[in-house]
């Protein structure tokens, strides 16, 4: 059992330092990895709708990643919406996978946003959900993760405060 923790641990650890990074695409990408170490975490724990949201994380921040630009479509980011709501009806074992289908919803509508600031504050909303379902199901990494998390995008928001809530330029600008 403890090295299913230490697996979330790892999760945990790039969840957290995804939060300290300045650039959106940086944010993303590291996303990415921590999404697919939580997939791993929850299969193990049997935690079966966290394991899928996850899983539908990676294909919102590879999707994400690559929709940059002006040209991006806002249906890209309903398309993620309508596959979190989905993929919960297809692992369905109750209420309590609603916690982190609508925790997605919010991920996928912050990881939309263009300005960092943005993202790190949505983000926060997503804790009480993940908390709530991280105890249910017994995810002590999970459970530190979201305590972590919070502490580190507050931090986040103090330290890039003079960026304000507006997209930060562009690295090549």
């Amino acid at each position: 059992m403890i090295w299913i923790q230490l697996v979330g641990l790892l999760a945990l650890l790039l969840d957290v330092g995804s939060l300290q990074l300045k650039q959106r695409k940086h944010i993303l990408g590291t996303q990415i990895l921590a999404s697919l170490t939580w997939v791993t975490h929850f299969l193990l724990l049997g935690a079966v709708a966290g394991a899928s949201m996850n899983a539908v994380g990676v294909v919102r921040s590879l999707t994400y990643y690559k929709s940059r630009g002006d040209n991006r479509s806002v249906w890209v980011m309903w398309a993620i919406i309508a596959l979190s709501c989905l993929v919960t009806a297809a692992v369905w074992q109750g209420p309590v996978n609603l916690l982190p289908m609508f925790a997605m919803i919010i991920a996928a509508i912050a990881f939309w946003q263009r300005g960092e600031q943005t993202i790190r504050l949505l983000l926060l909303l997503c804790v009480p959900l993940w908390l709530t379902y991280n105890i249910i199901f017994h995810s002590y990494a999970g459970i530190v993760s979201d305590l972590i998390a919070t502490i580190s995008a507050v931090i986040a928001l103090y330290r890039y405060r003079k960026q304000g809530f507006r997209p930060a330029p562009s690295a090549g600008k």
